[in-house]
């Protein structure tokens, strides 16, 4: 019994101790971007899932005492060998990973056509 109650004082104390703490949680960001690019047809319910998903943190601020805004890089790996990079941010709290909702925007790179030579000033007016 007296272990039962050791284990359970020790499981309350580091719980408690990760739940007040303001750190960056990439499981968040990671699902809603998963679900928002699986109803936009970009990827299947087979894709998704960690094994598939590398997480870089680009930003991370702390603007209240129980509050931080995050920015991640998100690149999901199809099995033909394409990749879709996503880029998130959200607010996370001492309380929970979803402290806001998630903008997701596709981070695709620039083709040709959207290049702009380094000579040229930009549209004319």
């Amino acid at each position: 019994m007296r272990g039962v109650l050791t284990g359970l004082l020790v499981a309350t104390i580091s719980g408690a101790a990760h739940a007040g703490s303001l750190v960056p949680c990439s499981h968040w960001p990671e699902t809603i971007a998963a679900t928002k690019l699986k109803n936009a047809g970009k990827i299947t319910q087979g894709e998704l899932g960690t094994p598939n998903v590398t997480h870089e943190l680009l930003a991370f601020q702390k603007f209240d005492k129980d509050t931080a805004r995050e920015v991640y890089l998100l690149t999901f790996k199809r099995p033909n060998g394409e990749t879709i990079k996503v880029i998130t941010q959200n607010d996370v709290t001492t309380e929970e990973c979803s402290g806001s909702g998630v903008r997701v925007f596709v981070a695709d790179q620039l083709g040709p056509s959207q290049m702009m030579d380094p000579k040229e000033k930009g549209p004319t007016p």
